[in-house]
């Protein structure tokens, strides 16, 4: 999102920037805050604690008692290249894991913002909209 902004910012001004922001803005507030978070606030903290401990059960030792996961067999997630580089498993992995995450998607988002700062328009020889796509898949790689 911070590369979307940035792209619409060069391309359109900070006034259409603000009229397209407002958009997804709207959406999730009526879609998600309204109807469930200020109903319950602890939802958003329950699932932040059930999503931590599947990601710790992840990385627990398979042992005859605990049996591997689907994940951790097949790698569909890339869960079983973490288990090799951070083998210590429990709460360590995980967090290395989200540490090595963050960095990579730090990394992503300052280079396409840089090179987004550094678009001039009357160069363009690009449409914005590839070069954001291009972007958004290289972060989901």
């Amino acid at each position: 999102m911070p590369l979307l902004a940035v792209v619409y910012w060069k391309e359109y001004g900070f006034k259409k920037l603000m009229l397209i922001a407002t958009i997804p803005t709207m959406a999730l507030l009526g879609l998600y805050v309204f109807p469930f978070l200020l109903k319950d606030p602890e939802i958003f903290m329950r699932g932040i604690a059930y999503h931590n401990g599947c990601a710790i059960n992840d990385f627990t030792p398979v042992s005859a008692e605990i049996p591997a996961g689907w994940n951790a067999t097949y790698g569909i997630s890339g869960l079983i290249y973490f288990n090799a580089w951070f083998p210590e498993g429990g709460l360590d992995a995980v967090s290395q894991t989200r540490a090595l995450q963050g960095g990579v998607m730090l990394f992503l988002n300052l280079l396409g913002m840089v090179l987004a700062w550094r678009w001039k328009k009357p160069q363009r020889k690009i449409f914005f909209c590839f070069f954001f796509s291009d972007c958004v898949l290289l972060f989901l790689v």
